[in-house]
């Protein structure tokens, strides 16, 4: 079953495969950066009005703890690791979930 999310994450989720890089958008969609994984926890917690992030990777608690004290909305990547308490407020999709 796929979930509907906007075009720009299905998009992103493209052009991040295998590239194991990030993208943040704002709540309009709008592209805010593009950065590698490796740098995605920390620049989270420095960049202001993130609402989905996108990104080549797993989604670990780490990153989940993050992006919710964050109120980021929306976490999309490759894959999401086993052990994961995830916030109500905080959605966390894999690429397998949205493509067509």
């Amino acid at each position: 079953r796929k979930i509907l999310v906007p075009k720009q994450i299905v998009e992103a989720a493209k052009d991040l495969e295998g590239t194991l890089e990030a993208v943040l958008f704002t709540e309009k969609m709008e592209q805010i950066q593009r950065l590698p994984v490796s740098e995605l926890a920390e620049r989270l917690q420095q960049v202001e009005g993130v609402d989905t992030v996108v990104f080549d990777g797993v989604i670990t608690q780490r990153l989940v703890d993050v992006a919710n004290e964050k109120n980021v909305k929306y976490l999309v990547a490759a894959r999401i690791s086993d052990v994961i308490k995830q916030p109500l407020n905080l959605h966390l999709l894999t690429f397998a979930d949205i493509k067509d």
